[in-house]
């Protein structure tokens, strides 16, 4: 299912995605990806849409 915009990292919560998993991140407008937000080694991330990385 994708969504209409997506927006991670940042926000005060856990911003790593666990070790061994696989995320997928569908959007139709954009994924936006701020500071603080990690994927370790050995992590699948997927992302599928506009990508934005902003450093605030």
């Amino acid at each position: 299912m994708k969504k209409k915009k997506i927006t991670i990292g940042s926000g005060g919560c856990g911003n790593v995605q666990p070790t061994g998993t696989t995320t997928a991140l569908r959007a139709v407008d954009d994924v936006t990806i701020y500071r603080n937000f990690e994927v370790p080694l050995r992590v699948e991330l997927i992302i599928d849409g506009g990508v934005a990385c902003c450093d605030e």
